[in-house]
């Protein structure tokens, strides 16, 4: 069965990775291409090349879900009454239209336990996807539904600023999906008014918005478990064929492990090597020291520095990056200067990153200098690396560890994080 993916954007998308999964667990064949379009296009005349070269089916995702409705010749129920659709049948040529995340979105909320019955709602961003997040919780009776739009008003419409508190909150724009990291769809002032906040993205897995809200203490769920019951549910329609929920688990646990990468960042000195090493033997993980990888591969250091300069150095150190990444169950201890380059910090996008900070004057008592170019024989440099790079390690980070008392303490802290992590 040949199958694919359409979208504008897609450099994101996990889907791939979904239905490979899916073909090796049910024994069954087929391919999944992303296919992006343009905004410019003619969608309905590329949907029917697809058909045309053999498609069977594909999904749709943003910007085009309720597009895809307009070009269908038959839809299902749940599209038609939600007004966009999200999987499209070809068929002697005719296209069927569906919606599938109705259903993933629904599956998602069970899955997270997060309550719809008589609790009010926000939703955030009013395109194709907030339509089917609306039909659930309408279908799961809830109390009250706002939609917050930067285009739209009146009815259920209002402003971002007209939010009031409420007991869930569900992300369903794009701000926050990779690249975008440092995108939130709203203030901190207005996530602290909410008991539960669902962010339908899952790339990255744990948003700055939902960073957010379990700092405050909310119940959070992310939006991929959500992607993969709709993409069962979309192989149920194009295999006409009916699958466990049992097979949704299992994909989205696979999936679920590539977020058992653990990054340490921080400061040279401030203790992610030991912390690591020791954390890793406790929880049962592998670990991985970058600096200690790139050695053993090209040499000291101070040597690399010396005879080919900093931006040799930093190619290593990205190479070796991406080698760890794409294990999981680790544990990876980065060097101080690593989220400096843009490509490393979008390396890590998809680990869990944990920022070991440690107060200067405590990292000055134990640093050794004189095997570390970057501040060797340079008076106040460690004060500059230290003051600029650790915006960095807080835009970037999950956690944050302050290393301040005994080395069993911090271990003990960051076992607890990393075991908190694998339990979600």
């Amino acid at each position: 069965m040949k199958l694919g993916l359409v979208g504008e954007k897609l450099g994101h998308s996990y889907s791939a990775v979904i239905h490979t999964q899916f073909n090796l667990l049910t024994g069954l064949e087929g391919s999944y291409d992303l296919l992006e379009i343009p905004l410019e296009a003619d969608f309905r005349g590329e949907i029917l090349k697809l058909a045309d070269k053999g498609f069977d089916g594909v999904n749709v995702t943003i910007p085009y879900k309720i597009k895809a409705l307009e070009i269908s010749d038959t839809c299902s129920m749940e599209a038609r009454n939600i007004g966009a659709a999200n999987t499209l049948l070809f068929n002697k040529g005719k296209i069927h239209a569906a919606n599938t995340d109705y259903f993933g979105f629904r599956a998602s909320l069970e899955a997270g336990g997060i309550e719809v019955t008589g609790h009010s709602f926000v939703v955030l961003g009013s395109g194709g996807s907030s339509r089917s997040v609306t039909a659930v919780l309408e279908d799961c009776g809830a109390s009250g539904i706002q939609i917050a739009s930067r285009k739209k008003r009146g009815g259920r419409f209002i402003s971002y600023e007209d939010i009031q508190e409420g007991f869930g909150l569900v992300n369903t724009t794009p701000v926050g999906m990779y690249p975008d990291l440092n995108g939130c769809p709203v203030n901190d002032g207005i996530v602290e008014k909410f008991n539960a906040a669902v962010d339908l993205i899952y790339n990255p897995a744990y948003t700055k918005f939902l960073k957010k809200a379990d700092s405050l203490g909310l119940k959070t769920a992310n939006g991929l478990f959500m992607l993969v019951a709709q993409a069962v549910k979309a192989q149920e329609i194009w295999r006409k064929r009916s699958y466990e929920n049992d097979l949704i688990i299992s994909i989205y646990n696979i999936l679920k492990t590539r977020n058992t990468r653990f990054i340490l960042t921080g400061m040279s000195g401030c203790g992610k090597t030991t912390l690591g090493m020791k954390a890793a033997s406790e929880t049962g993980l592998e670990f991985i020291d970058i600096d200690d990888e790139i050695e053993r591969k090209y040499g000291r250091i101070s040597e690399i520095f010396r005879e080919h300069g900093e931006q040799v150095f930093r190619e290593y150190e990205t190479r070796e990056l991406e080698k760890a990444c794409s294990r999981n169950n680790v544990v990876i201890s980065t060097g101080g200067g690593i989220l400096g380059i843009k490509r490393n910090q979008d390396i890590i996008t998809n680990s869990i990153v944990i920022y070991i900070s440690r107060p200067l004057s405590e990292i000055k008592k134990t640093m050794d200098d004189s095997n570390r170019p970057m501040i060797r024989n340079k008076p106040g440099m460690i004060e500059r690396l230290y003051n600029s790079r650790k915006c960095d390690y807080e835009r970037t980070m999950n956690h944050k560890l302050l290393n301040i008392g005994s080395v069993d303490q911090a271990v003990g802290e960051l076992v607890k994080i990393i075991q908190g992590e694998i339990s979600r």
